[in-house]
């Protein structure tokens, strides 16, 4: 189509270039004043521009000048001394035009009228200039579009559906409303675009391709009987069908072996890993004596690996049980010297300041402490006693410092007093709050010691109103009692409770700081509720 609408556009170009030919428009305006010699010579010089027209293309059949003036008309090979009526006004009618051609008699011809003026005015051209298209040419051309042995191709109108040129007969055959549909469908298209559809011609199904041209007013088709383009895929149609079924079974049984070999061994062995995931540490995966495959060797490796991983977590944990217990009576051992250091330190205050009275107090209550700190060799104690000697220490405290501090004590609930809780985890905090908070301050010292239940907790409250805390300390205690710090080379009284309530209960268990409400340090002793004694 392509190729048909260059030369159309170049045989209309060189039309126009004829329009002005010198010949042409004296035998077309002043041939009265022409001598009869210049007349003919004028005739044969156009007859000649006109021949070389006819050749220039395989597309022209024939290139026709028809001149009123001289009522004759001028053909490529000859001169007629006569107009042909009929086809005079054929070719001036727009009634068959088609794109740039006007068809007339079952032919397309290219016209071209002096002065240019409406075919349909009752004013007469000077001449009519007229190429006809070799329509053996043309049905050449679409041959040669013939894949097929019973393919044809059609060049029919894009407006009126007329047939340009092809197979009349089979054209025929087809109704008018498979026609239109066609050309309404080709009509949406994009131009250029070439679609495909199915079209009936009479009995018979025919693929068709069709491609449309708007400059020229044309739509070529091509079509081929759906037989012969689907016919040779039957031949083949029962052993399509066959070798789909043998592929079928063929991969059913594959499946099946996969899935009795591969699959359901795998999905044993991967049930037996979920378990041990699980923490099901004597899973055992019984194997098959008769199975000597990989799966049978993975099955016993399998075993020897849980029984060499549940060795190791016994000996693991074994281990981990020693080095807590031993890790528990070292920091243990450190609370004792520290506490008598301490407490030989108030004593020696109490004698420098002759206080006798207060000072054998102090010695009875620092005697009973210390029967509770070495006599007894267990290394737990039930909540409620521990809660009784931090009373007692607090009372040997209270002697030193007198009316500079007031003390609030709460009631250990019921429930909690028989908690199984390490040995002195609450003297040491109230200690440091006697050492730090209070050692300079000369009244108004307050010390509060609470108790609070939060799910499995237990939570011992320690708060104290000191004035030397401040961010940097408070963000030290917090960083000493993390999970992620080192063990420090001396631990003090606050970091060694924190480590042995670690190591007891483990998280969250051990030591929290805070600012308590009155501006000073406030220690939460966390305890897990564990068993009772």
């Amino acid at each position: 189509m392509q190729a048909f609408e260059t030369e159309v556009n170049r045989i209309a170009r060189f039309q126009t270039e004829y329009a002005v030919d010198k010949d042409l428009l004296q035998l077309s305006t002043i041939s009265d004043g022409l001598t009869p010699f210049q007349r003919s010579q004028a005739v044969l010089d156009l007859q000649r521009r006109l021949y070389l027209l006819k050749e220039s293309s395989p597309f022209i059949e024939e290139t026709i000048a028809m001149i009123p003036a001289i009522k004759g008309s001028v053909v490529s090979k000859t001169f007629e001394l006569r107009i042909d009526t009929a086809l005079w006004n054929g070719l001036r009618s727009d009634r068959q035009m088609i794109g740039p051609f006007n068809y007339w008699d079952n032919a397309l011809y290219l016209t071209l009228t002096h002065p240019r003026i409406n075919l349909e005015s009752d004013k007469e051209p000077s001449f009519l200039l007229a190429v006809k298209m070799n329509k053996h040419t043309i049905e050449k051309m679409l041959s040669d579009l013939h894949i097929y042995p019973d393919s044809q191709s059609l060049l029919i109108s894009l407006h009126s559906g007329a047939l340009l040129s092809g197979n009349e007969e089979v054209w025929q055959m087809s109704d008018m409303e498979s026609k239109l549909a066609l050309q309404s469908k080709l009509r949406q298209e994009a131009e250029g675009k070439v679609i495909h559809d199915d079209w009936d011609v009479g009995q018979s199904e025919y693929f068709v391709s069709a491609a449309k041209s708007d400059e020229l007013g044309v739509m070529l088709l091509t079509y081929v009987p759906n037989e012969q383009v689907l016919g040779p895929t039957k031949v083949y149609l029962f052993w399509f069908w066959s070798i789909s079924a043998l592929s079928f079974v063929i991969v059913l049984l594959f499946s099946l072996s996969i899935y009795r070999f591969i699959h359901r061994p795998l999905l044993k062995l991967v049930s037996a890993f979920r378990q041990v995931e699980r923490g099901e540490i004597n899973t055992a995966i019984d194997i098959n004596h008769t199975a000597k495959n990989e799966f049978g060797y993975l099955y016993n490796r399998f075993n020897l690996m849980v029984n060499e991983l549940r060795t190791l977590i016994e000996e693991v944990y074994e281990q981990r049980i020693r080095s807590q217990q031993s890790e528990l009576k070292r920091l243990q051992s450190q609370i004792n010297p520290h506490f008598l250091y301490n407490s030989l330190f108030v004593l020696y205050q109490l004698i420098e300041l002759n206080d006798n009275r207060n000072a054998l107090r102090f010695a009875k209550y620092l005697g009973g402490f210390f029967q509770y700190i070495t006599r007894d060799s267990k290394e737990e104690v039930v909540l409620s006693r521990e809660v009784e000697q931090a009373k007692a220490y607090t009372e040997i405290q209270k002697m030193c410092y007198g009316h500079r501090l007031h003390v609030e004590f709460g009631e250990l609930p019921e429930q909690e007093g028989n908690l199984v809780v390490p040995r002195i985890i609450i003297q040491p905090v109230i200690e440091n709050a006697f050492k730090y908070a209070f050692e300079h301050m000369v009244s108004g010292g307050k010390l509060s010691l609470q108790f609070k239940v939060e799910d499995d907790l237990c939570v011992i409250v320690v708060q104290d109103n000191g004035e030397k805390l401040d961010d940097s300390l408070l963000a030290r205690l917090q960083k000493e009692t993390s999970d992620d710090y080192a063990d420090p080379m001396e631990l003090s009284g606050l970091i060694n409770v924190h480590r042995r309530l670690r190591i007891r209960y483990g998280a969250p268990g051990g030591l929290r700081f805070s600012r308590s409400g009155w501006g000073g340090l406030c220690v939460e002793i966390i305890i897990k509720r564990e068993k009772e004694r």
